[in-house]
């Protein structure tokens, strides 16, 4: 069994690589010209439909990683 150190590390780098890449595929390049303090909730609407638009026409399924 692998010491609980070495689990949460592999773990914690695995979840910060996961963020690194929503952020470049996602939220970049969907908001990445709004101000956060102009951010509103019919922006976030408005990412959403969009990669869900972006994925039908590619052919690929949205899963809970990506919706």
């Amino acid at each position: 069994m692998a010491h609980p150190l070495v689990a949460t590390r592999t773990s914690a780098a695995s979840t910060i690589s996961g963020y690194a890449s929503h952020v470049r595929l996602y939220l970049a390049p969907y908001l990445g010209t709004v101000a956060l303090a102009e951010l509103s909730v019919s922006h976030l609407q408005a990412m959403f439909a969009r990669i869900s638009r972006d994925h039908e026409r590619q052919g690929r399924p949205l899963t809970a990683a990506t919706s």
